[in-house]
């Protein structure tokens, strides 16, 4: 990542609002980690079965903030991958 990407990132990560909860932290972890230990592009509805309490549109939101820190990319139809 050059000096101009860093930047931008560092201004995109300040603007989003750390989870409140362990637990968010908790569900934002697994989904990452159940994101990068798919073999294809998953959507949130995925994702949430990989764990007993996660809802999908709570999936959703970290897909979103993954994808927007660089940690996951968003596909056109709609699902995501690890990167």
């Amino acid at each position: 990542m050059d000096g101009t990407n860093a930047t931008a990132a560092v201004k995109a990560a300040a603007k989003l609002e750390w989870p409140k909860s362990f637990a968010a932290v908790r569900t934002a972890l697994t989904a990452l980690t159940a994101l990068t230990a798919l073999t294809a592009p998953a959507d949130a509805a995925t994702l949430a079965k990989t764990s007993e309490s996660a809802k999908t549109d709570r999936i959703e939101d970290i897909l979103e903030t993954l994808a927007s820190l660089g940690q996951a990319a968003r596909c056109p139809e709609g699902r995501y991958v690890a990167v």
